[in-house]
């Protein structure tokens, strides 16, 4: 894509899933002109925070390796989650140095100007239609 929008939270780096398109978006370049980061209000881009996500994205690694090991057939899905964590690790640095930079937008100051921040991104749309995955919270 030649512009992308994450929402990012504490639990998009935990993701496989998000974790994965950023990954994508990152090997893919030009971050700058092309990603731009929308915090939803409980993203922590501290040092701290950052030691955390890599020691559990080794531990994801270790567990994907182990199960290529122990298993002796059908190793198709085994090996796509390995390649899928490897790519997460090998784009991860890159991706926090990119959104981590404050060049990120606030979820709450741009909902409050009917998205237009985000509308100027994109030039000549109108409308913003905004998605987040349901959580078990969501539904009560």
């Amino acid at each position: 894509a030649d512009r992308v929008i994450m929402l990012l939270s504490d639990k998009f780096f935990y993701s496989d899933q998000c974790m994965y398109e950023a990954a994508l978006v990152t090997e893919a370049g030009n971050l700058d002109a092309r990603l731009f980061p929308v915090n939803i209000g409980d993203y922590q881009h501290n040092e701290e925070f950052y030691g955390n996500v890599l020691d559990y994205w080794e531990k994801e690694e270790q567990k994907a390796h182990r199960d290529l090991e122990i298993h002796t057939f059908g190793l198709e899905p085994f090996q796509d989650k390995y390649e899928r964590v490897k790519m997460i690790k090998e784009q991860i640095g890159k991706f926090w140095s990119h959104v981590t930079k404050e060049n990120f937008l606030d979820f709450s100051a741009v909902s409050k100007n009917n998205f237009e921040e985000i509308l100027k991104l994109f030039g000549g749309m109108t409308q913003v239609a905004v998605w987040k995955p349901v959580t078990s919270e969501d539904l009560g």
